[in-house]
């Protein structure tokens, strides 16, 4: 028990030690520190991300707008960057049934990521007949093969073949080709 003298009356009173609150462990003091210091870590980060963008050149200067539309030009369309990455695919050494599956989801995968950039349409969130449906009439055929011969590996174990498997990348090629 804890005595305490009234202000007014002079009395003296008896508390309960238990309404006072416990000390606090060394443990949760560190973790409130840590999270004060990781918040104003935060504050700091915020703050010059928008400093820096405010004091960007191409922010205040409208001359530089002619450097900014070179760098878009720079970019590689997606028919370029799906290209290049079914050249690379295509090195790939295809010895184990898993470099097969890893070959696979890479060749849907670089299609998927193109039918998104060139027709905005979600391809990594729908089925293969969703994607075949949303896409331009003129590459509906194409496209379902394409995309059922990844499935068929990916999905239903399909035994493929190194010819099969060059052949579908040159089919891509030709895919893209007919779409640019």
């Amino acid at each position: 028990m804890i005595c305490y003298q009234d202000a007014e009356s002079g009395d003296a009173i008896e508390l309960p030690r238990d309404i006072f609150p416990a000390p606090m462990s060394l443990e949760l003091k560190l973790a409130m520190l840590a999270g004060g210091l990781l918040f104003l870590a935060w504050l700091f980060h915020r703050y010059r991300q928008r400093h820096l963008r405010l004091s960007h050149p191409s922010c205040s200067d409208p001359s530089s707008q002619s450097q900014v539309d070179e760098a878009i030009e720079l970019t590689p369309s997606p028919v370029e960057t799906a290209q290049l990455r079914l050249t690379a695919l295509k090195d790939l050494p295809l010895r184990s049934e898993w470099e097969w599956q890893v070959f696979h989801h890479q060749a849907s995968f670089i299609l998927r990521d193109f039918i998104k950039e060139q027709f905005q349409v979600p391809a990594h969130e729908r089925t293969t007949e969703e994607v075949v449906v949303l896409c331009p009439h003129e590459t509906e055929e194409h496209l379902s093969q394409l995309l059922c011969m990844c499935d068929a590996v990916k999905f239903a174990q399909r035994k493929a073949e190194t010819k099969l498997a060059h052949s579908w990348v040159d089919r891509c090629a030709d895919f893209l080709g007919a779409v640019s």
